[in-house]
């Protein structure tokens, strides 16, 4: 397994990365990010690791932060010219790492402004991806003022080709999985767009993608995850939303976003959504059905309902229905009808699950395993589908009134149970893909007001007379509502008249909604349970 990685990093070594131009801090992106924090962990006092070292491994002690650097990769400076010293990293073996046992390495990308250190300072050495080789990799620019910065140009890659080549020979590698952070996201999106067989899959954490990034080709054979949170009032939960529409668009086929329950913007990533995505690339790439059924069973964990609440996230039931699907009957290959067919209508089409690589000869245990997790994911989705059905019934449909508790249900439902039948023919019943369309256009009224930083009363009037339109948006602002409520207090200090406050009251009729759609959501989902 290590000399065929070997074999695949070496060939595709040899190949350049178009899509990646693009000058340092720059290239057009979805949307823009927010500035970093500098790092605050000294890596001086990590003991050092030369992992190809006779016996080093071996001696290595697992869960153990060591600071260790690449023989071969360097960093570049502004220029493109090597900057110097090897690049540095820190590593974490898992608990019961063997050195000859072929194990996952997650590389971790730091955001931009950070260091090497970043990675164990923002997720828990001792309880983050305990059964993988974590590694917080050092980037591959160095800016004129001295920055770390992954730099999305065709130069870059070479360093980034050169550490994971690396990092293979330096570890018992069986699957390598990139995880990078809001511009490093973008980056690793890039660079799997132009080197697809290095790795095995990406996560793209409080990131969106540069608009040159190709949603099509190698890119479309290994997992993309993005991980984000509706409430990060740091960086704009709409560049991953719009992100993984645009490899929808272009029918990528194991495309898709986690909610991440971050709610501080300090807490970069949430290790849960990063774990849950990390475990959906395993299923989906996994070689045996055990590896496969294990990857669903640690998704579909259930959850207590304070961890449910923390952010909005919920159970990833989609990303574990796609990985059951492996385990059907192949279906017969439609016939492929017009590119304009399949757009005429503008919607997004849903992911199509079935491309994914099937199971064969599989066991009656492994079989049976695999179909009663179905039924279950299914049985507790029509609970969802009766209960939504029931709420948007007594609120007199799709619109915004004083009952229209199925605001807050409906947007995190269309994503945690995407692909799963009863909610897709609930989702199809209702026409709220459609409807999600339309509302993204009164949502980007809002959005732009808001980051334009208009005046108050010019961004309060953008959201009273937008909101109505845009319920099924679910990207709107993370701090809209307490900017509202805050200039509605303020009244005509800030340039609020009498009609405008009045207006004002349909405002918060839907958050109440929306709070409370939540909370049945999230009272549901609290009655998961995995027994048999």
């Amino acid at each position: 397994m290590m000399r065929a990685r070997m074999a695949k990093l070496v060939l595709a070594g040899a190949l350049v990365a178009e899509v990646m131009l693009a000058p340092i801090g720059g290239g057009a992106c979805v949307h823009a990010q927010s500035p970093a924090a500098p790092a605050t962990v000294g890596e001086s006092s990590l003991p050092e690791l030369k992992p190809r070292e006779p016996g080093a491994l071996s001696a290595a002690k697992p869960m153990t932060v060591y600071r260790a650097q690449c023989q071969r990769a360097k960093a570049l400076d502004q220029e493109g010219s090597t900057a110097g010293d090897p690049i540095r990293y820190q590593v974490r073996l898992p608990e019961a790492f063997e050195a000859s046992k072929p194990a996952t390495l997650l590389v971790v990308l730091h955001p931009e402004g950070k260091t090497v250190d970043w990675t164990f300072a923002t997720y828990d050495a001792k309880s983050f991806r305990t059964r993988d080789v974590v590694i917080a990799m050092e980037s591959t620019t160095i800016t004129d003022e001295g920055e770390r910065v992954f730099a999305p140009r065709t130069q870059d890659a070479v360093p980034m080709r050169d550490a994971l080549l690396d990092f293979s020979r330096a570890f018992p590698t069986a699957k390598i999985i990139l995880v990078g952070h809001e511009d490093a996201g973008r980056f690793a999106l890039a660079f799997a767009a132009g080197f697809p067989r290095l790795i095995d899959g990406v996560v793209a954490v409080r990131s969106g993608m540069l608009d040159r990034t190709p949603t099509r080709g190698g890119i479309s054979g290994l997992p993309v995850v993005f991980v984000h949170s509706p409430k990060d009032a740091g960086v704009a939960y709409v560049m991953s939303v719009d992100a993984r529409d645009a490899f929808r668009k272009d029918e990528h086929p194991t495309a898709t976003l986690r909610r991440g329950s971050t709610t501080d913007a300090k807490v970069i990533g949430e290790a849960e959504g990063v774990s849950d995505a990390v475990e959906y690339i395993l299923g989906i790439t996994a070689r045996t059905p055990s590896e496969a059924l294990l990857a669903c069973e640690r998704l579909l964990r259930p959850r207590s309902l304070d961890e449910l609440q923390r952010g909005e996230s919920g159970i990833p039931f989609g990303m574990a229905r796609e990985i059951l699907r492996r385990f059907e009957a192949e279906k017969p290959k439609e016939e492929a009808k017009p590119e304009q067919e399949k757009r005429e209508d503008g919607m997004i089409p849903p992911p199509k699950f079935d491309v994914t690589r099937k199971f064969k000869d599989l066991s009656e245990e492994d079989r049976k395993r695999a179909f009663d997790l179905s039924v279950k994911i299914e049985q507790h989705a029509q609970q969802h589908a009766r209960a939504l059905r029931l709420a948007v019934r007594s609120s007199g449909g799709i619109k915004l009134g004083a009952s229209s508790v199925w605001i807050g249900h409906v947007s995190a439902l269309r994503e945690d149970f995407r692909g799963v039948e009863s909610i897709e023919e609930l989702v199809q019943e209702l026409g709220i893909d459609a409807q999600y369309e339309a509302a993204r256009d009164s949502g980007d009224v809002i959005r732009s007001a808001f980051a334009e930083e208009k005046p108050a009363e010019q961004v309060f009037r953008a959201v009273v007379e937008q909101l109505p339109s845009a319920l099924l948006d679910d990207a709107l602002p993370a701090g809209m509502e307490k900017a509202m409520t805050d200039w509605a207090s303020e009244g005509e200090k800030a340039g609020i008249d009498a009609e405008l406050l009045r207006a004002y009251e349909t405002v918060k009729v839907y958050f109440e909604c929306r709070r409370a759609g939540l909370k049945a959501y999230h009272g549901l989902l609290a009655g998961w349970s995995l027994e048999r």
